[in-house]
């Protein structure tokens, strides 16, 4: 949370009035033994809102062991961690931060698009394109346009 990139991103997806940007974070050892305990589901910060019905998981790595929690947060949502598992009524899962523009590889099964660059620069138009799908429908055409773009790609 404490990621200058993070923050910006956040604020600037939060200042776009067609879109709600919420944080989840991995949860405590205490909490996450009370979730698995009580059978719950991972929330959002903001609105306590199960994070599968948002339309878009994105994750900010910052570290190699930022990796696990990939798979970690995507189960404790109850969505399936392989991306080729996840149908069109589930939320898109996309990645970005430092450690993608080094190695998104070990990332490449589990999510439908990775940053490998600096995200405000293409920030507008990735918005376009998921505001122009909506309700998303998960294409593989559409995650190779994205492809194209210059600082990005599809793992």
């Amino acid at each position: 949370m404490s990621s200058l990139g993070f923050q910006t991103v956040y604020h600037l997806l939060n200042s776009d009035p067609a879109v709600v940007c919420e944080r989840c974070f991995v949860p405590d050892k205490e909490d996450l033994e009370e979730l698995a305990r009580a059978g719950g589901e991972l929330l959002s910060y903001e609105s306590q809102s199960p994070v599968q019905t948002f339309d878009v998981i994105a994750f900010s790595i910052s570290y190699e062991l930022d990796y696990v929690n990939v798979p970690r947060i995507l189960r404790l949502a109850k969505l399936p961690v392989r991306a080729a598992e996840r149908g069109e009524h589930h939320p898109l899962v996309i990645a970005g931060g430092p450690i993608t523009s080094i190695n998104p590889q070990p990332l490449a099964s589990l999510i439908d698009w990775c940053v490998t660059g600096e995200l405000e620069p293409v920030l507008g138009e990735l918005l376009s394109a998921l505001r122009a799908r909506t309700p998303w429908v998960r294409q593989r055409a559409y995650l190779r346009d994205l492809d194209a773009w210059p600082t990005h790609s599809g793992c």
